[in-house]
């Protein structure tokens, strides 16, 4: 059974066509043909709060502002965006509008990667008459998010609070920003702590710049040249397209079936979890916003009878806080003729576009929204 669930992948996964259509230039590469003092790579504000250069007691929540940001190529070509104002993927003008609906908390998945700015699923709310902010950024955990919201709803009132919650890796992200040295993220709990960020804009970038040029530069020439070595070796498929020998004799495919191929996090990591989920609700509620939780599937080549990540714990401690949730396994992917069509190339990554503009439409659908 384990050979055929892996045989039955590789039958949908053709790697010449993929090879077609990945831009074969690494982040690297395209930073250095750009050359631009306007082009920067996404930077996860995670990054900079490992790094043992920067400055304590201060903690970005997203990138530079204004600035070409190169961000990932998961479908094929490279990502570039326009920033806006405070470092965030969204169109800048979005910040001149006062008739919002809601501010979008998340990582990755609720940042857009890897699809153009208007595919994004703040992009696509707004396009179907629902003006969002995407708050949202790349390795965010809980902590951040929560930062995220507590620096920048002040700017502007919405009437919901949609918290994107990726069972992937949300609670192994939550672990790693309780144990920074340079910040304690927890601060964010105390409803009177604020970095005052919208007013640092400027401080902000010049910090992030410093990191880039210093750090993350280097960093990123040393990966491409690995990278380049990979793909020589492996394709662009990666290790994906490989018969992984010792995955087949731990019946892999099996147990994440059967839900016991799965990192677990600590009991203490999961209460925290819940405080954050409790406090952003709590601080949304005072401003007179409605919170949303919004649980994203993590990828399975078998998505229709994959289990979940600690899903039951999750949703059942959220109900316990009165905190609604909207599941999208259960409303999209478990229902959808073939799931595995809004990934990648059908790969492991990101939703592709129209992951994206579902999961839009299953948010308006699940608040008794129509589409404009």
């Amino acid at each position: 059974f384990e050979l055929l669930l892996f045989s039955n992948f590789l039958l949908k996964f053709k790697v010449d066509s993929i090879n077609k259509k990945i831009d074969p230039r690494t982040k690297y590469e395209v930073l250095v043909e750009l050359s631009d003092s306007r082009v920067v790579p996404s930077m996860s504000p995670k990054y900079f709060l490992r790094s043992a250069n920067n400055i304590k007691n201060f903690a970005p929540m997203a990138g530079i502002s204004h600035k070409k940001t190169v961000m990932c190529k998961e479908n094929g070509p490279w990502i570039i965006y326009e920033s806006d104002r405070y470092g965030f993927n969204n169109y800048d003008k979005i910040w001149n509008n006062d008739n919002l609906f809601s501010y979008v908390i998340g990582d990755s998945f609720a940042y857009g990667a890897c699809v153009n700015q208007n595919e994004t699923i703040s992009a696509k709310l707004g396009k179907y008459g629902y003006n969002s902010i995407n708050l949202a950024y790349s390795g965010n955990g809980p902590l951040y998010m929560l930062g995220s919201l507590k620096e920048y709803y002040k700017l502007k009132k919405v009437n919901y609070v949609l918290w994107f919650y990726y069972e992937g890796n949300d609670l192994i992200d939550l672990q790693a920003e309780l144990g920074y040295e340079n910040f304690n993220l927890q601060k964010y709990l105390d409803d009177e702590f604020s970095q005052n960020l919208i007013k640092k804009q400027n401080f902000i970038n010049e910090q992030l710049t410093k990191f880039y040029v210093n750090e993350q530069k280097k960093r990123l020439e040393i990966n491409s040249k690995i990278k380049k070595e990979r793909i020589k070796k492996y394709g662009y498929s990666g290790r994906a397209s490989n018969f992984d020998f010792k995955r087949f004799l731990k019946l892999y495919e099996i147990r994440v079936i059967l839900g016991i191929a799965e990192y677990r996090v600590s009991d203490k990591t999961k209460e925290t979890f819940f405080e954050i989920v409790s406090n952003a609700k709590n601080f949304a509620e005072k401003n007179n916003s409605k919170f949303i939780f919004i649980y994203l599937p993590r990828y399975a080549k078998n998505m229709k009878y994959s289990n979940n990540y600690q899903k039951n714990e999750i949703i059942n401690g959220l109900k316990m806080l009165d905190i609604p949730v909207l599941d999208i396994h259960e409303k999209i992917f478990k229902k959808h003729s073939d799931p595995l069509s809004l990934f990648p190339f059908r790969k492991k990554g990101h939703y592709n576009k129209e992951g994206y503009d579902l999961v839009s439409r299953e948010v308006l659908k699940f608040l008794n929204l129509s589409i404009k």
